[in-house]
């Protein structure tokens, strides 16, 4: 299991999630991330930053039929619940290009019921700068 925080800084992976990574007590912290370790020196399933990509990297993507019908019925969901626009931080989640084909599929098989903001205004939006 690999749970991220909403703003894509940190995470929480239990102890399968780190053996599929092969995170162990040797591992380097990567340069920019932080593995949190207890005295020891074990990691303790808290990464921050660019060490989330150390287990990332080990969770597989799933099937694109998987993937394309969790989105329609989130969609779906959403719209239910009366929500007309969405937006995705890919600049902190780092995933642009994955997100922009997931949009495009969804465009062509006529799922997206939802509007979805300029890239520009996602950029402010995720930077907290002002200038919306």
């Amino acid at each position: 299991m690999f749970i991220n925080r909403l703003d894509g800084h940190e995470a929480l992976a239990n102890a399968a999630a780190m053996r599929a990574a092969k995170v162990t007590k040797d591992t380097p912290t990567p340069f920019g991330g932080q593995i949190l370790r207890d005295a020891r020196g074990e990691p303790t399933g808290i990464f921050k930053d660019q060490a989330l990509d150390l287990i990332d990297r080990a969770i597989p993507d799933p099937a694109p039929d998987v993937r394309d019908s969790a989105t329609a019925r989130a969609l779906r969901y959403a719209a239910s619940l009366g929500v007309t626009a969405v937006f995705a931080c890919v600049g902190v989640v780092g995933r642009s290009r994955e997100l922009r084909g997931q949009r495009r599929a969804c465009q062509a098989r006529r799922h997206l019921t939802n509007r979805r903001h300029r890239p520009v205004t996602i950029a402010t939006a995720c930077t907290g700068s002002s200038g919306m």
